[in-house]
């Protein structure tokens, strides 16, 4: 994709993953396991983190894009946020929601994982991730699902931001954390 604000978006491979397998599995645990995570609890490593991403683009609908350094910040190419996503049938809370009987969920995507190194925030590296999952839903003409820590409203306004709808449904997961779902219907393409 193209070149924004000394960055780039680029669909990712298994072969990339194993290139950049140290530097993503350090986004990943240092996105998911400081501040308030319940992914604490699970003390992650750097397997089970590459474990995550494997399986996600092993699904037959999974995907990923990372966001490269063009060199005006860090070294070219070095990988500072990614976006996995895969069918919404893999997402293990949705069914203690309604949405399943409104969405055929074979036909919905779901974003599962969206991180950015804390040292490269505030350049809209997440909105650009988010931006080529939501085109890729869009060339496959599904809506795609996302949900959140309920009482997150930081994370709230930014899938907002990005043309996300909220829903009504809420689920819960590990220790009664509650989980808020979002939709983009593909409407909302130019939206960002």
């Amino acid at each position: 994709m193209n070149n924004i604000d000394g960055f780039k978006i680029e669909l990712l491979t298994h072969k990339d993953l194993h290139k950049y397998s140290h530097r993503l599995c350090q986004i990943f645990l240092d996105a998911f396991t400081t501040g308030d995570y319940e992914h604490n609890i699970n003390k992650l490593t750097p397997d089970h983190a590459l474990s995550v991403m494997h399986s996600i683009l092993g699904n037959d609908d999974g995907f990923g894009y990372a966001a490269f350094d063009c060199g005006k910040i860090a070294s070219p190419h070095y990988p500072i946020g990614f976006v996995f996503g895969m069918s919404a049938v893999y997402d293990p809370l949705i069914s203690q929601t309604e949405i399943a009987q409104e969405y055929d969920l074979r036909k919905c995507l779901y974003l599962a994982e969206l991180a950015v190194d804390l040292g490269h925030k505030g350049r809209r590296i997440g909105q650009e991730l988010v931006r080529a999952a939501t085109i890729l839903a869009g060339h496959s003409k599904v809506p795609l699902i996302v949900r959140t820590n309920e009482h997150s409203d930081p994370l709230h306004k930014f899938y907002e931001r990005c043309g996300f709808l909220k829903l009504k449904y809420t689920a819960c997961q590990i220790e009664s954390v509650e989980k808020r779902y979002f939709l983009w219907n593909g409407l909302q393409l130019d939206s960002f």
